[in-house]
């Protein structure tokens, strides 16, 4: 085996370092295809898709122009009735 060819510790931690990198980032996709596909989100979940903080959600909550369901003191958001009152700009919320 030539000098050239062997590994050293350097080029293995490189290489740790790398597939950790795109673990990580495909990792994160992963989850961000998931939390979009689910139907129901938590406060902070909902707060993150609409780019809003946790007390805008509960202002619009206590104003009623979003629902929640409540289960086991978690607040629960429809995610297709949010979708559906985006999709209409705010005309009334049933």
């Amino acid at each position: 085996m030539k000098q050239s060819e062997l590994l050293t510790r350097q080029d293995l931690d490189e290489f740790k370092q790398e597939f950790m990198d795109i673990l990580e980032t495909k990792l994160k996709a992963a989850i961000n295809e998931i939390q979009l596909n689910k139907r129901w989100l938590r406060t902070g979940e909902l707060a993150e898709y609409l780019s809003l903080s946790t007390s805008q959600i509960s202002v619009l909550k206590a104003e009623g122009v979003i629902k929640a369901r409540k289960l086991g003191g978690t607040n629960y958001f429809n995610k297709i009735e949010i979708d559906e009152y985006l999709q209409n700009q705010g005309e009334t919320y049933v």
